[in-house]
């Protein structure tokens, strides 16, 4: 399954968000496997700017998580994984929070994002976990959403990252 839109904000800036169940994401082939035999099907979100270099907009961010709703609400085993990114930078976070690491910023973004959708949404049965693997320089950030009844996959996802991806 693969699903994409394009946005272009008023500055001209163009991006695409994915969402895949195709191999090569956050979760090793067998672990979606088997994940998929029980019906469940696993998204990887991927968010990129085709064109521009202004910063994103709140309307583009309100975009991308609309559109990433309306894909997990239209079908009930649907669970979503997010890799906050690390290599594209944003100047001004590290200006106003020196401290903060791109993708710590960006974890934190998504968390609120995903929080105020929930609540304007009066979601009840929505979780979000977030895995964070400690890397040698900074610490990253995976995020998992799921329904209550699928919550015991989210375990299973988060160990695999965790062994596939955290240090030895």
């Amino acid at each position: 399954m693969k699903i994409s839109e394009f946005f272009e904000s008023p500055n001209g800036d163009i991006y695409s968000v994915s969402l895949s169940s195709e191999d090569g994401g956050l979760i090793s082939n067998e672990i979606r496997k088997d994940i998929e035999k029980e019906g469940i099907i696993v998204l990887d979100v991927e968010l990129n700017r085709i064109a521009g270099t202004n910063p994103t907009s709140t309307a583009i961010l309100l975009k991308a998580t609309e559109m990433l709703a309306k894909a997990f609400l239209s079908q009930p085993n649907i669970i979503i994984c997010y890799y906050c990114d690390f290599l594209s930078l944003l100047p001004y976070v590290n200006k106003r929070r020196k401290n903060m690491t791109v993708q710590e910023y960006r974890h934190i973004l998504f968390s609120h994002m995903f929080d105020r959708f929930v609540s304007h949404h009066n979601l009840e049965n929505v979780n979000l976990a977030v895995l964070t693997v400690e890397g040698s320089v900074e610490n990253y950030y995976i995020h998992v959403i799921a329904r209550n009844e699928h919550i015991n996959y989210i375990s299973y996802i988060n160990n695999s990252i965790q062994k596939d991806f955290g240090k030895p």
